[in-house]
């Protein structure tokens, strides 16, 4: 906690309840170790009358679910189908029971929209609240809270929940928070990038985050672009502002921004032709191109504009075998530089290279555009 003297004085409580923004894990382990009170998560809407489910906490917790529902309350969590959610499967939380409001005052429509009849129990006539967020049972039967509808996003085919890719990423030792955030990139494609928070001690770097949540995320679940702030924006009541965010640059990170640029006549060629299928201004020599939003389809579209380029085969397997510029580059060029080391086959090496990066730019920088 940044108030020492807060911290201090919390010392006395004996029981401390926790309520209204998602407990970050650290901020959780952090009030373990220091108070000896009892520690709850609470979680609910004020249209169910505010609190609807609990968790006390566990010193050391791995993860932070919202709990189990309170007295006189019910937890449904459905599919896009109305159909209950399998454990470990996500989906929207309704909340029955006791607590539910009537609706909303003169809105009717809003009220027709979030108030429902309980879709599951047909033999209950009661109202549930639709929440919009996002939950999944875990084996033990505590509910994990994981995000909100509205911030599910699709990636090449794929339903991503951006509040499950922050948990991960918070559960890393050095990290404090994590916003993860979609975006359209110049080529008009969504991608993914996430805002971090370190805490104070060992600094993480954007590599070791992923390979981190590489051990619980598949592949595409993971941000290419990872920037780290000094700290997240906050709204007038103290939650994550995600619109006052730092506008993404094309180039990804600053980390990525200061990768050395490609100097060798072949790796730049490679390089203007990943720009283009990226949508990208510029990309680093080592910088993994999955890492960046290649895939499968991108892979191809290089493949194909490299062989008409040098007018030879080319594996697709060695894109993927040699995921950077400068790997892939050494690899091509490679093959050619044991034909001859003559001084001659060396300029006209160096000629046909020049030509072959003059041709390139020409295809991805109309001639009416160039300034040199």
């Amino acid at each position: 906690m940044r108030f020492p003297e807060t911290l201090s004085a919390m010392r006395l409580l004996k029981k401390l309840f926790i309520g209204g923004e998602a407990l970050p894990l650290s901020l959780a382990n952090q009030l373990g170790e220091e108070l000896s009170a009892e520690i709850f998560n609470m979680y609910g809407p004020t249209e169910t009358t505010v609190w609807s489910t609990t968790y006390q906490l566990k010193k050391s917790a791995a993860s932070i679910p919202i709990g189990r529902p309170i007295a006189n309350t019910r937890i449904y969590i459905l599919d896009e189908h109305g159909m209950r959610a399998p454990v470990g499967v996500a989906g929207e939380l309704y909340i029955g029971g006791a607590g539910v409001t009537r609706g909303y005052w003169r809105r009717p429509e809003l009220t027709a929209e979030k108030f429902v009849v309980n879709p599951v129990e047909t033999g209950r006539s009661e109202m549930m609240y639709r929440t919009g967020d996002l939950a999944r049972y875990r084996d033990d039967g505590e509910i994990e809270f994981i995000g909100r509808t509205d911030q599910q996003v699709k990636i090449r085919g794929f339903r991503i929940e951006l509040g499950e890719i922050e948990t991960v990423l918070g559960t890393h030792p050095s990290v404090h928070e994590a916003v993860v955030v979609s975006y359209l990139d110049r080529a008009g494609q969504q991608q993914l990038a996430a805002h971090v928070v370190l805490k104070h001690g060992p600094v993480v770097t954007e590599p070791e985050l992923k390979i981190h949540a590489r051990k619980k995320l598949p592949e595409y679940m993971i941000p290419p672009c990872i920037r780290f702030l000094d700290a997240l924006p906050l709204t007038p009541n103290g939650k994550i502002d995600r619109k006052a965010l730092p506008a993404l640059s094309s180039n990804g990170t600053g980390e990525r921004a200061k990768e050395v640029q490609a100097s060798m006549d072949l790796e730049r060629v490679i390089a203007a032709l990943w720009q283009d299928a990226l949508g990208v201004d510029a990309v680093g020599l080592q910088v993994n191109l999955f890492d960046l939003g290649a895939n499968s389809l991108s892979v191809a579209e290089v493949a194909a504009s490299l062989r008409q380029e040098l007018k030879r085969e080319i594996p697709l397997t060695d894109f993927f075998a040699h995921p950077t510029i400068a790997a892939l580059a050494a690899h091509l060029s490679g093959g050619n530089s044991r034909n001859g080391n003559s001084k001659d086959h060396s300029n006209r090496g160096a000629a046909r290279r020049e030509a072959l990066l003059r041709r390139t730019r020409s295809a991805i920088h109309p001639v009416s555009n160039r300034t040199e």
